[in-house]
């Protein structure tokens, strides 16, 4: 693991968690809103492979527990989760040799890019995270969590990721893979 890759995706979490917590939070539709850290957390899965999604999962959700009333750690067990499942599907690896691989290896080159690939990961993998934070949150004596409102909430994050991910996943390309710093603005 490149350690100047991991200080840039730290920095992209930082960056999602202000855009979530100073933007995003005050966007709420009957105290509803979208998720983006979820959205990172898969993406970068998609982006980068399984080990980079549950690292990105990990942080973003630590960061998300900070704020929530709920236990904490549960919000980082389900976007690492997240993070490498989405990562393990699409590079084919962690699963068998033989698997399916829906997006192959990535590369770091723009051509790569497919925007109906991050935005179907955004609109199906962020309400099955909301699903699997509900039934984890059951296991562990939270049972009030799913209630009537639940399948709005899933409808706002489903829309949410759907409108955020082609720029969440070009942020994780310009982060992770331009060959500009990005404090210098100059190359490698």
């Amino acid at each position: 693991m490149r350690s100047d890759r991991l200080v840039r995706l730290l920095g992209l979490v930082v960056t999602c968690v202000l855009f979530q917590e100073l933007v995003l939070n005050q966007l709420a539709f009957h105290s509803v809103h979208p998720d983006i850290l979820v959205l990172l957390a898969a993406l970068a899965g998609l982006e980068m492979g399984p080990e980079y999604g549950s690292i990105v999962g990990f942080a973003a959700g630590v960061s998300t527990d900070l704020f929530v009333n709920t236990p904490f750690g549960l919000t980082a067990l389900v976007y690492a989760l997240v993070g490498f499942g989405v990562g393990a599907l699409s590079h084919g690896s962690a699963v068998s040799p033989t698997s399916y691989s829906l997006s192959g290896h990535i590369k770091s080159s723009a051509n790569n890019f497919s925007w109906w690939r991050s935005m179907f990961v955004g609109v199906v993998v962020s309400p099955l995270a909301m699903l699997l934070w509900v039934v984890l949150a059951f296991i562990i004596g939270q049972p009030d969590m799913f209630n009537t409102q639940f399948v709005f909430v899933i409808c706002i994050v489903a829309l949410g990721s759907g409108v955020m991910s082609v720029p969440v996943s070009r942020l994780i390309h310009w982060f992770c893979f331009s060959k500009t710093s990005l404090l210098a603005g100059q190359s490698h």
